[in-house]
């Protein structure tokens, strides 16, 4: 998104080669803010509004944003600044996900007390609390999507979410998915998106579980056949529409024969290989239970799948 424009205002946008965004100001350029990020994680904001100047400073940790600190001045040019000092400083306290519910301060010599205490509906929109003003890392604030006040909308890196319509605002640009606007997979309870174009489910998980499985069939023969007996199944369901994976009845057709094939290929291996002598029953039971274990993940992972597209 290069501009946005509604009844109040008109915003433009600014993105580096990987697509993080580094610039938003409004039309006549008298009040902007500059991003600089580590990574992809954000580490100060300059925001700008004709010479004053207000730069907030954030510290990355195991939790994301470990600490926020702010300190005002004046701007002249972007090479001459004098933030002055940093003494605004909170720790965010954010709940099971990852949303900033509140910020602790230092307040007098020996005591805390917390402030810009907010709550959330299960799609990010602020229940309770102030939707403007800073902080602006507020839903999934600890992966360092910021909120924009000119719009409501969270930055996600790849993508601006609005939690209003639990919809992002442009399709997925890897047009992965039934629908490439939905967010989550419809399920913001127990998914978050770092990206703006993943999110915590089943690819992770999916993959994670190939793994187990062709660890299993590394370490015995048999494990080896039942792999290919159960990955061949997989594909099988997936492509005959277990998942909804297919529509054309004739790739349906040819995926059930393979599937039934590989199968039987495996039972022959099994037959032609498998010697009382090669196996060894410590290597085949651990073979054989990292083989059972990631099939059973592999294809929960694909029955979510299948779940995310009739929910779409």
């Amino acid at each position: 998104m290069k501009q946005l424009a509604n009844s109040a205002s008109t915003t433009n946008y600014e993105y580096r080669a990987d697509g993080m965004r580094t610039h938003k100001s409004n039309v006549a350029g008298t009040v902007f803010t500059e991003y600089y990020h580590d990574g992809q994680m954000p580490m100060e904001d300059a925001a700008i509004n004709g010479s004053a100047l207000t730069v907030t400073r954030y510290g990355l940790g195991a939790r994301g944003i470990d600490y926020e600190e702010a300190g005002t001045g004046t701007w002249t040019s972007s090479t001459s600044r004098s933030p002055g000092a940093f003494s605004n400083i909170g720790f965010p306290i954010y709940d099971a996900h990852g949303s900033m519910i509140a910020s602790l301060a230092r307040y007098g010599s020996n005591s805390f007390q917390l402030n810009n205490n907010r709550s959330y509906d299960a799609w990010g929109s602020v229940r309770v609390g102030s939707s403007t003003g800073d902080p602006k890392n507020r839903y999934c604030g600890s992966l360092g999507h910021q909120q924009d006040d000119e719009s409501a909308l969270v930055y996600m890196r790849a993508r601006y979410y609005e939690p209003g319509s639990g919809r992002f605002v442009s399709e997925d640009s890897e047009r992965q998915r039934l629908n490439w606007f939905t967010y989550c997979m419809n399920d913001p309870v127990n998914k978050v998106d770092q990206t703006g174009k993943s999110y915590g489910g089943y690819t992770q998980n999916f993959w994670c579980a190939i793994g187990m499985i062709l660890l299993g069939a590394a370490i015995s023969k048999m494990g080896l056949c039942v792999a290919i007996n159960d990955l061949s199944f997989m594909a099988a369901w997936w492509f005959t529409g277990g998942g909804n994976g297919v529509d054309n009845c004739q790739t349906k057709d040819a995926a059930f024969v393979t599937g039934a094939l590989m199968s039987g290929m495996s039972a022959l291996l099994a037959d032609l290989t498998l010697k009382p002598t090669d196996v060894s029953p410590a290597s085949a039971v651990i073979g054989l239970m990292l083989e059972h274990a990631g099939f059973l993940a592999a294809f929960i992972a694909l029955m979510d799948v299948n779940e995310e597209s009739n929910s779409e």
